[in-house]
């Protein structure tokens, strides 16, 4: 139900195209062999190689392909084992529509994706140690560097070859992820933290 239930819901959007569906990690290994997608739904209960130990093997071998993994609790001792694994993005099962299609687009992008709720979970965690940042991917923190240098959009643009809408997103996204107000507040956030 749950598989028919995203392939329903992913097949009505227009620039997202199912590769394939399996039903355990084993499956999945086979048909990287054949074709590569760009993102893998990963979720993390399955039968015959569970979730941990597929994306542990899928990284191993294919470490550009981007995984987002989907878990069902967003309790402290589930998010930390789940983290470790080091994939592109976090969701609970019970997220909509809207934020898998957004962490989908994002994780394909190059971004890190953290459902709220795993974001909280995190944020308790981090707040000790004043590593808010775990939360930015490389390129983040790259356009962080440069805004904090008095770059504008374009200049950024035409330093990491990128388009102004895609440096906006990343801005917005920093923003986003470290519950941030503004730019400025940004900027501040990093050099406090001698970021930049």
């Amino acid at each position: 139900m749950f598989i028919d239930g995203l392939t329903s819901i992913l097949g009505a959007v227009n620039d997202i195209n199912i590769v394939a569906v399996t039903n355990n990690g084993l499956e999945l290994l086979q048909i990287l062999e054949k074709d590569l997608p760009d993102v893998i739904l990963l979720d993390i209960n399955m039968p015959e190689m569970d979730g941990i130990e597929t994306c542990k093997r899928v990284k191993k071998k294919y470490p550009k392909l981007k995984i987002l993994i989907l878990f069902t609790y967003s309790h402290k001792s589930f998010v930390s084992n789940f983290i470790s694994l080091e994939a592109d993005g976090y969701l609970l099962k019970n997220t909509g529509k809207d934020e898998l299609v957004k962490a989908i687009q994002l994780v394909n992008d190059g971004e890190t994706y953290y459902s709220q709720e795993i974001k909280e979970v995190l944020s308790e965690n981090k707040k000790n140690d004043g590593d808010e940042f775990s939360f930015l991917s490389k390129r983040e923190i790259e356009v962080l560097g440069l805004i904090g240098q008095g770059n504008t959009n374009a200049q950024i643009t035409e330093k990491l070859f990128h388009s102004p809408n895609n440096i906006e997103t990343h801005r917005n996204n920093m923003m986003h992820n470290i519950q941030l107000n503004n730019s400025a507040e940004l900027v501040k956030h990093a050099v406090d933290r001698g970021l930049v």
